[in-house]
């Protein structure tokens, strides 16, 4: 283990503080403290209220300090973006929005955002469509000979669609025919008077509307008096006066409640037409990539213009290799995607073209690798290489082995530092920002381990390696900590500035 010692103040790479570890102002002034030159604040900032904001602000200028934020990677806290289900997609927004204005007042540059939280990559024999009927998207298997056609196979099911909405239209205009049959005839019954051949229509149609489910639960009062006088009117016997009545009330209860239905048919049936000779599967994956698109550029304008205006991106992130969204191929489309939306919307391409970038991650990568998602295997610089390394606006610095994205420190996973300075040598440029995403923020060794193998060498405050004092880690001391608030004489004399 070398000796070489180094003091603080010099980090390349910042930490990723949660909100919800509760008070965040006092783990960013920890964070500053120890020489972390970006914090990555995690989860909904906007929900700390204006004040706590404002104290954020106060202490990035005066300590020099960067701000990223993370909009919270789960769809209970944040929505979906990529799966087309509109309360999931507003609630997506509206966090999205308040995500931007947060970012203005507390001076952030960077919101990372991750395309979808809850759609896996699917199997080689596995398709998602989308059904413009359901507005959903659902995962499909396709048939044997057909896992590299499935373009075809959504042809054969556009097919075999067209021909089941013809068949329930063809339903629907049958159930509305005998409706229309079984209002005319109440009607005739209601204005004047019953006969015996239209009370016998009466039963008959009821019957029929029961028998075939186009109209429920159409049951006279009395299931028993009404089985003796369907009995009589089939017989062509004549009916008592207290049996007219009985007819011509339900007559009239039938007339109430065909009109209802007859409504609600109308409108499936106008429906459905809609969409008669139309193709209404779709690739599930490409309306997922269009949606994110769509809703990232239904954003309040003045809200996005503000955010351009500060200089503020957003990045999307690449996933571990199971979910979607985590090939190069397909956070470019999406970010293309996105770009052109903002351009219909009314901004520059340029602007709209630095404002959307990449959030790299470097163990999500890894995964991808291992899953082979996309049907190739690209190492850690390639991802990047492939990405456009000018696209890549912020850092995820974190290692993992194969397929599990553990949040292991630097160098205690698969990546090399020599794949590390080949990245930071790509995305080389003006206002990059890299964090720690280590997991459980309190455990100092985690930070000590991936700092200690990237930057090189042991720190030390005085003589004292950090190891002996709980870090080197943003996290590890605490505010009344004597070492780091000793003042005259000390290392952080003069080097950090409390607002409290």
């Amino acid at each position: 283990m070398t000796t070489d010692f180094k003091e603080f103040g010099s980090y390349r790479i910042g930490v990723n503080l949660p909100v919800g570890q509760a008070p965040v102002w006092e783990k960013v002034a920890r964070a500053a403290r120890w020489g972390a030159p970006v914090v990555e604040i995690n989860d909904q900032v906007e929900r700390m209220g204006n004040k706590a904001l404002h104290v954020l602000k106060e202490l990035a200028q005066v300590n020099e300090l960067k701000y990223t934020m993370h909009i919270p990677p789960s769809a209970e806290q944040s929505g979906e973006l990529a799966l087309p289900d509109e309360r999931s997609n507003k609630f997506a927004r509206e966090v999205f929005t308040q995500a931007l204005k947060a970012a203005a007042k507390v001076g952030a540059k960077h919101i990372t955002f991750h395309p979808t939280h809850q759609v896996p990559r699917p199997q080689k024999d596995t398709v998602y469509i989308y059904n413009e009927l359901t507005k959903s998207v659902g995962a499909q298997r396709v048939p044997p000979g057909f896992e590299d056609k499935k373009d075809e196979f959504i042809k054969m099911l556009n097919e075999s669609q067209k021909a089941e909405l013809d068949t329930r239209i063809n339903r629907l205009k049958s159930d509305l025919s005998l409706l229309k049959g079984l209002e005319q005839t109440a009607e005739i019954i209601e204005k004047r008077g019953v006969s015996t051949k239209d009370a016998l229509d009466l039963a008959l149609l009821t019957h029929e509307a029961n028998r075939t489910g186009s109209m429920i639960g159409v049951r006279p009062p009395d299931i028993g008096e009404w089985a003796v006088i369907q009995e009589k009117v089939k017989r062509f016997e004549k009916l008592t006066p207290q049996e007219e009545k009985f007819v011509q009330d339900f007559a009239k209860r039938v007339r109430q409640q065909v009109k209802n239905y007859k409504t609600s048919i109308e409108n499936s049936l106008k429906q459905i037409e809609m969409f008669k000779d139309k193709d209404v599967i779709k690739n599930g994956i490409e309306v997922m990539r269009d949606n994110i698109a769509k809703n990232i550029a239904a954003l309040p304008k003045d809200v996005l213009q503000q955010a351009m205006s500060k200089g503020v991106s957003i990045g999307i992130e690449n996933l571990p290799g199971q979910f979607l969204f985590s090939t190069p191929e397909e956070l470019k489309d999406v970010r293309k995607r996105i770009v052109d939306n903002l351009v219909k919307k009314g901004f520059s391409r340029s602007a709209a073209e630095n404002f959307v970038g990449f959030t790299f991650d470097f163990a999500h990568a890894i995964t991808a690798k291992h899953f082979e998602a996309g049907g190739k295997k690209y190492s850690v610089p390639e991802f990047v290489q492939e990405l456009g390394p000018g696209e890549v606006k912020h850092i995820h610095a974190v290692d993992a082995i194969g397929t599990i994205d553990a949040h292991l420190p630097l160098g205690h996973g698969e990546l090399t530092k020599e794949e590390i300075e080949k990245v930071e040598q790509a995305v080389k440029k003006s206002g990059l920002t890299a964090v720690h995403e280590l997991g459980p923020a309190g455990i100092p060794q985690l930070y000590h381990e991936s700092l200690r193998f990237y930057e090189g060498g042991m720190y030390s405050v005085g003589e004292v390696p950090t190891s002996s004092l709980w870090g080197p880690t943003y996290l590890a001391a605490s505010m009344v900590d004597p070492i780091t608030m000793q003042k005259e004489g000390g290392y952080f004399y003069d080097s950090f500035v409390d607002l409290f």
